[in-house]
């Protein structure tokens, strides 16, 4: 029995990478050598380290998955116990027609994306530098290198949009949508340029959609800015690094005074004017852990918050082993999820693009920085990729030759893409899942294996939390 095949719509699923006519009944079809197997209570998720596509096997069907390597279509086909697997498998990139494999899909989706950031596609995101420097003097500041105590003038920010708006026009001429963030260590120390610039974007270009977003510490924030924000729509994100005592550990004034208080005030004065914080960022290190337990799991359910982040250091090293570190995230992500709060945190981010996203698909990164789709300018008009990293790639004048093949724009995206990614994480059992991990933590060193190790881990813990209650796919 030959099994019905759509053979033109299986041409057509390949036919970015192989001319049409090397695959016919007789093409061969090869297991990918990026395959892994995770075993997860009886369940199987089959995956490509590089692709990313997992799908979930019973016992059976992951006993036959080997019985379909170097087989033909027409052999395929005449296969009835393994057919509907074979497809399956041939869906999600898994059996490939010969010669095509998993690195030259790489090849393929990488010089296409390539071509979008030449052609200045790949924007999505303008981060203003408005305030280099913070009033907090907290340790563990990702932001720390990149605070250079600068603070951006009024027609330095209306020059920088202007800029950044005719690069949309001239390469983006469809997009009517603003993508505005106001960084990048505290931005209330400059809350008028901030105020002013966000009018200046509604008033001069009223044919775009604007949506704005600040990330502050709150302490500065008062009942004006709190109204503007508020009449504005612009997002207001904070952190609180847990209660009272876990907070004031780490998150200091400079002269190493607690900032709950200040934080805690401003929040009360949010919620009074009807714009109430619905989440909170937490980062976490040795001085502060003991402090973060389920009784502020509980403290955070009844402020009503949506999402809670969590976080490790992403700079320094801690004393908590990987083991203790996955053990308490993945405790964490079943208690919030259970009182109906979104957890999340970097250490998702491989999960994520493993669960839901594959180079074959759409391009994906470790963050929208990495591939390019963020431009952070500071007050001397200097581009980065991320709005807390110190790696100048451009000035803003030098954009349009920075994103051509050979600038430095384009390369550093070019390095950063699925498949390009230096040893170790060449290989790496979640390569195209991580993706070269964060941009802050690989100017640490020290920090990028033991920070590889954890990710993994990690990663492995939510395939099997989330695969256990998994029905057979096969």
């Amino acid at each position: 029995m030959v099994h019905t095949v759509d053979l033109p719509a299986i041409t057509q699923t390949f036919s970015p990478y192989l001319p049409k006519e090397d695959i016919h009944w007789d093409t061969r079809f090869a297991l990918q050598k990026e395959l892994r197997i995770i075993e997860c209570d009886g369940n199987f998720v089959l995956y490509n380290t590089v692709l990313n596509n997992p799908i979930v096997l019973n016992q059976n069907a992951r006993n036959a998955v080997s019985e379909l390597d170097q087989k033909t279509l027409r052999e395929l086909a005449q296969d009835p116990e393994h057919w509907e697997l074979a497809e399956l498998l041939i869906e999600a990139f898994h059996l490939l027609p010969v010669p095509l494999n998993t690195r030259r899909i790489c090849a393929v989706k990488n010089a296409e994306y390539l071509r979008s950031v030449a052609d200045g596609r790949s924007i999505k995101m303008l981060d203003l530098r408005l305030s280099e420097a913070c009033n907090f003097g907290c340790p563990h500041c990702i932001a720390h290198d990149a605070n250079k105590s600068r603070i951006m003038s009024l027609d330095t920010a209306k020059s920088i949009v202007d800029t950044y708006i005719a690069f949309l026009q001239k390469h983006q001429p469809d997009n009517r949508k603003l993508s505005l963030h106001y960084g990048n260590c505290e931005p209330l120390m400059n809350f008028k340029v901030l105020q002013s610039v966000h009018e200046y974007c509604l008033a001069c270009y009223p044919e775009y959609e604007v949506e704005a977003a600040v990330n502050t510490n709150l302490s500065l924030l008062t009942e004006e800015m709190a109204e503007y924000f508020t009449k504005s729509g612009i997002a207001v994100y904070t952190s609180l690094d847990g209660p009272p005592a876990g907070n004031d550990a780490i998150r200091v004034y400079r002269d190493g005074r607690g900032t709950y208080a200040s934080i805690w005030e401003k929040m009360e004065m949010l919620r009074k004017m009807g714009n109430p914080i619905l989440g909170i960022s937490v980062t976490i290190n040795d001085k502060n852990f003991r402090y973060i337990d389920d009784n502020f799991i509980d403290w955070c359910a009844d402020q009503g918050y949506l999402s809670v982040a969590y976080d490790f250091d992403l700079i320094h090293c801690l004393s908590l082993s990987t083991e203790q570190q996955v053990e308490f995230l993945a405790h964490n992500w079943q208690a919030f999820t259970a009182r109906g709060i979104e957890f999340f945190g970097t250490w998702e981010t491989p999960f994520l693009n493993f669960s839901n996203e594959s180079i074959v698909e759409d391009r994906h990164g470790f963050c929208k920085a990495a591939i390019g789709r963020n431009l952070s300018v500071d007050s001397l008009q200097n581009v980065y990729l991320c709005g807390f990293h110190d790696d100048q790639v451009c000035s803003l004048n030098d954009l349009e030759a920075a994103i051509k093949p050979g600038g430095s724009f384009h390369q550093r995206i070019e390095e950063r893409l699925v498949g390009n990614l230096p040893s170790p994480c060449l290989g790496c059992i979640f390569e195209g899942a991580c993706n070269g991990q964060c941009l802050i933590t690989g100017k640490h060193p020290e920090k990028l294996l033991p920070q590889c190790e954890f990710y993994q881990k990690m990663t492995e813990a939510m395939i099997r939390i989330n695969a256990s209650d998994e029905e057979d796919d096969a």
